[in-house]
């Protein structure tokens, strides 16, 4: 078993360690060859091997299998992984799949590739019937949706007050319509899980607890600070 490090000193990369030995120790499962790379210090190094941004999440493994698993995860998880059972939470897509997981209350997060390649067979199975996009510049609506909602929002940069209050609405409406609404901005990191958190914030959940749900279900997820500031403005703000 080779054991690459990039940033020897990273908590997160010594408990991935520990959990891929033990998986060998206690599973009988040996994963020949892996790499943790530190996203901080091999941001250009991950650019370079095609597999992606990181998101902000602390590490990722990258195996033979051309496989990965990206921020926080389980022993058990890990293990499933390993079987083959189901990909890891936070899994990178197989070239040409859409990055995207399933949040809640029928809504998922993603990114643009749903417009790109227009709904393909992979979000037609979930039967999600309505896109809302948060990216600046309007993109034709994705063939096979029935709902297409378009909210502007500059690239790293966070909602008004008013959009996230129409956004909410909006999601309110379709779950009550019990529709499964797909929710992206580019790389569905920001701008699309501060909407669907302010969905939650409504709810009744705090910022962190909504913030906390979305990430166990999409790990990749990174609020900018101006992001945060809004969802916790929108907390105080009674809607």
């Amino acid at each position: 078993m080779l054991i690459e490090f990039y940033g020897k000193e990273c908590p997160h990369c010594l408990k991935m360690a520990e959990l891929l030995l033990r998986l060998k120790k206690e599973a009988g499962i040996d994963i020949e060859k892996y790499e943790v790379w530190h996203n901080e210090e091999n941001l250009k190094k991950m650019q370079e091997y095609d597999k992606g941004l990181c998101g902000g999440v602390p590490f990722f493994i990258n195996t033979e299998t051309g496989k990965f698993i990206c921020g926080e995860t389980s022993y058990e998880e890990l293990k499933k992984w390993a079987l083959g059972e189901k990909p890891a939470l936070g899994h990178s897509p197989a070239k040409g799949q859409i990055d995207f997981n399933y949040i809640t209350d029928g809504i998922y997060i993603g990114t643009n590739q749903c417009c790109r390649t227009h709904f393909d067979e992979q979000l037609k199975k979930e039967n999600i019937e309505a896109d809302i996009s948060l990216e600046e510049n309007r993109i034709d609506a994705p063939f096979g949706v029935q709902f297409y909602i378009w909210i502007p929002i500059k690239d790293h940069s966070a909602p008004t007050k008013e959009q996230l209050e129409f956004g909410v609405s909006i999601l309110e409406k379709f779950v009550d319509m019990k529709k499964k609404i797909y929710v992206h901005c580019k790389n569905g990191h920001g701008r699309a899980p501060t909407l669907v958190a302010a969905y939650l914030i409504k709810k009744g959940m705090s910022v962190d607890k909504a913030l906390a749900i979305i990430k166990a279900k999409r790990p990749s997820i990174h609020l900018e600070d101006v992001q945060q500031e809004a969802l916790n403005n929108f907390s105080k703000s009674g809607f």
